[in-house]
């Protein structure tokens, strides 16, 4: 931009003159950059992104991610009773 000031008198060799304002590069904020992968794959983790600028109000984001629930395998119950009481049998257990 540009700044003019004027003055006024019979003796004045110029009445006005102008100089340049407003020289500094303007701020800038560049793009996010893509999300990291999650912390964890299932029960609840986090990933951010993050981008540079002299312009930028915040430089990081975090946001939520692997929220389904983890699977769960409970314990075995007990054995069931053998088959047969000799010559070779099975049990079983579930869980």
């Amino acid at each position: 931009g540009s700044q003019t000031r004027t003055r006024s008198g019979s003796g004045c060799t110029s009445t006005s003159e102008t100089q340049s304002c407003g020289t500094a590069a303007c701020p800038v904020c560049n793009n996010w950059a893509s999300w990291s992968s999650c912390s964890v794959t299932c029960g609840g983790g986090s990933q951010t992104r993050t981008r540079s600028g002299s312009g930028c109000t915040s430089t990081s984001e975090t946001q939520s991610c692997g929220t389904a629930a983890c699977p769960v395998c409970n314990n075995w119950a007990s054995w069931s009773s053998c088959s047969v009481t000799c010559g070779g049998g099975s049990q079983t257990r579930t869980r």
